[in-house]
């Protein structure tokens, strides 16, 4: 399972979407690397654990 949680007064809350939309809704963030390291953890060449990104 796959969860992620951002907060925004920007827009409204987007739930359950495939992972590749999602890094698009938040592309707004400006991480570049965020559909790479999604793509990463869930296919499990990184390991499962708390990931924060910043």
């Amino acid at each position: 399972m796959f969860t992620a949680h951002v907060e925004s007064g920007l827009r409204p809350p987007t739930l359950w979407v495939p992972w590749r939309q999602a890094v698009g809704e938040v592309a707004y963030l400006g991480i570049s690397e965020l559909g790479l390291f999604v793509e990463g953890y869930l296919e499990g060449w990184i390991p499962d654990g708390w990931i924060t990104l910043r």
